[in-house]
C-alpha cells in the first residue's frame, strides 16, 4: 500500500472520529442541562427535608446540646428551625453532627 493511500485512510479515520466526538458532545448538551456550581449545591441541599433536620436536632437537644444547636441555627440567620433557609440544612446537619 502506498504512503498516499495510508495517509488518506488515516485522514478519513480522523475525520470520522471528529464527527463522532461532535455527535457525542451534542448529545451530552441535550441530555445534561448546564447548572451553575451554586445551583447544583442548592439542588443537593434541598433534598434534605425539614423533618430530617428536626429529628437530628431533637436528638442533639435531648443529649444536652440545646444551646449549641440554637447557636448553630442562629449562625445561619434564623431564630428557630422553621425559619432556617433549606439551602443551609446540610451545613447545619454537618455542624450539629460534630457536637459531642
Amino acid at each position: 500500500m502506498s504512503q498516499m493511500k495510508k495517509a488518506m485512510i488515516v485522514a478519513e479515520t480522523l475525520h470520522n472520529l471528529a464527527m463522532q466526538i461532535e455527535e457525542l458532545v451534542c448529545g451530552l448538551e441535550n441530555v445534561q442541562p448546564e447548572v451553575e456550581v451554586g445551583e447544583a449545591e442548592d439542588v443537593v441541599e434541598s433534598t434534605i427535608s425539614l423533618e430530617e433536620v428536626r429529628a437530628v436536632l431533637a436528638d442533639k437537644n435531648r443529649d444536652g446540646h440545646r444551646e449549641k444547636v440554637k447557636a448553630i441555627i442562629e449562625k445561619y440567620g434564623a431564630n428557630k428551625l422553621t425559619e432556617l433557609d433549606p439551602k443551609h440544612y446540610s451545613k447545619v446537619l454537618e455542624e450539629v453532627g460534630e457536637l459531642i
